[in-house]
């Protein structure tokens, strides 16, 4: 899927919402584990 198809999909976004969640989706890959928090 392309930015310009996501971008159709979903208006509200901009091409930078969709880089920010690439680089969180890369951050999250070079974490060697994910540990879950719960509410309190």
């Amino acid at each position: 899927m392309t930015f310009q198809e996501i971008l159709e999909d979903y208006p509200n976004l901009e091409v930078d919402d969709i880089r920010a969640c690439l680089v969180f989706a890369a951050k999250l890959l070079s974490v060697k584990s994910i540990l879950q928090v719960n509410a309190a």
